[in-house]
């Protein structure tokens, strides 16, 4: 067995254990004292990060975002042999659908709690008043309560009801004897999918939660995974896939896609990878289309050029000009590059995208090398654990490369260890 194979072995374990640490995580509490709040998770709720932080300095990620738990229970599908994961998923859909349409207070709750300095981060009440129905399906998060999040926030983000829908789509077989979670998971698709339906090709805020609202190549790759998965769900799809297809190509440039109809060219985004590995790899806008190819070599290109830490370790961050925590390489896209490059190997028989993949693991590998936590990001420049120290997005995204290596190994004749 290679030092890959040992630490991916051991990693995998480390990550399945966090990510089911994350979801229903009733035990815990955790108190924002400037709000007066504390927060004691629903079963069903997906931590972003169980970390308890009050941006001090680490964030404050103890909510569940719609985005985040899609990602994460996308990665949990192939755990569901498990009796644990079944009620877990099945949790997970009722947590979604009360969510989804319990509507907003007549008056911020927390407005008697709110110490003075905190007052001007409070959503304000006629905001809160207008949200039920469909205004409710752009929340990009709720707390881990399931109350709606009272906060201010880059609001709306439409690729949370579509990564939401592929998660349920992806989940059905699992509840094929559970009438419950069956119909719970039914009524979510027909909201969730009618929203996709409904906002394909409408701007909004993208994955990084950077404003103003925009076509974000993410979102518009997010819905048009949906649509495509939901197939004879929602009747005729084409005018909206149309829709999503003419955003997606006014943001070519020649040489990669940009990230959003705000963006200049030569702003490309390590989302849209992450947004191609949502649809079938041989699909348009896929991991098999060139142009997504050379968006990944852009993205890398500038990755090398900003970080010093990815001379040495090949590394992605988010977009060029990020500051967030210091601007740094991000293991959610790293991980996310090392699938794309193993599902290109398995789909298109290339050796030097097998070699790509392995690089990215290993580089993620030399900077962790005891399996453990898997922070949010990686100094620039020493390669320590910043932002979030531990993100349950990222021990989905270790999943899913694992899995996609396996599958590419095993395409192409050779096992884990060759």
């Amino acid at each position: 067995m290679s030092g890959l194979d040992a630490w991916l072995e051991a990693q995998e374990r480390h990550s399945a254990a966090a990510m089911a640490a994350a979801v229903s995580a009733t035990h815990l509490r955790h108190t924002r004292p400037a709000f007066g709040l504390t927060v004691v998770p629903a079963a069903g709720s997906v931590l972003a990060s169980p970390v308890p932080a009050l941006w001090d300095p680490e964030p404050d990620y103890f909510y569940h975002w719609v985005r985040d738990a899609g990602v994460v229970m996308l990665s949990a599908v192939p755990l569901s042999a498990d009796p644990a994961w079944r009620r877990r998923l099945a949790d997970y859909v009722r947590f979604s659908l009360a969510i989804a349409t319990r509507p907003g207070p007549a008056h911020n709750p927390l407005a008697e709690t709110t110490s003075a300095d905190h007052r001007r981060f409070l959503r304000p009440d006629a905001e809160l008043a207008a949200l039920h129905g469909d205004a409710l399906l752009g929340e990009p998060r709720a707390n881990a309560d399931g109350s709606v999040d009272v906060e201010r926030w880059s609001r709306p983000q439409f690729d949370g009801p579509a990564l939401r829908a592929l998660s349920v789509l992806a989940a059905m077989e699992v509840f094929a004897h559970a009438p419950g979670p069956v119909e719970a998971a039914e009524r979510l698709l027909r909201l969730d999918l009618g929203h996709v339906l409904a906002h394909a090709g409408e701007p909004a805020i993208g994955p990084w939660e950077e404003e103003p609202a925009a076509l974000d190549a993410f979102t518009l790759l997010a819905q048009r995974a949906a649509l495509a998965a939901a197939g004879e769900r929602l009747g005729d799809i084409g005018p909206a896939l149309r829709r999503i297809d003419r955003a997606l190509d006014a943001l070519w440039c020649g040489d990669h896609f940009k990230a959003s109809s705000n963006a200049e060219p030569g702003e490309s985004d390590a989302a849209t990878i992450l947004g191609a590995l949502l649809g079938a790899a041989d699909a348009p806008f896929g991991v098999g289309d060139e142009r997504m190819a050379g968006t990944a070599r852009h993205i890398a290109r500038w990755s090398r050029a900003a970080y010093p830490l990815a001379a040495d370790l090949p590394l992605v961050g988010r977009f060029p000009g990020d500051v967030y925590f210091g601007g740094n390489p991000w293991l959610p896209t790293s991980l996310g590059f090392a699938e794309f490059h193993f599902r290109r190997a398995r789909l298109l028989g290339y050796e030097a995208e097998l070699v790509a993949g392995t690089r990215y693991l290993e580089a993620v590998r030399r900077a962790l090398p005891q399996p453990g936590a898997l922070p949010e990001q990686l100094d620039r420049t020493t390669g320590a654990p910043t932002s979030c120290r531990d993100l349950t997005w990222s021990h989905a995204a270790l999943l899913a490369a694992a899995q996609a290596r396996r599958d590419a190994l095993s395409s192409s004749g050779r096992g884990a260890g060759s």
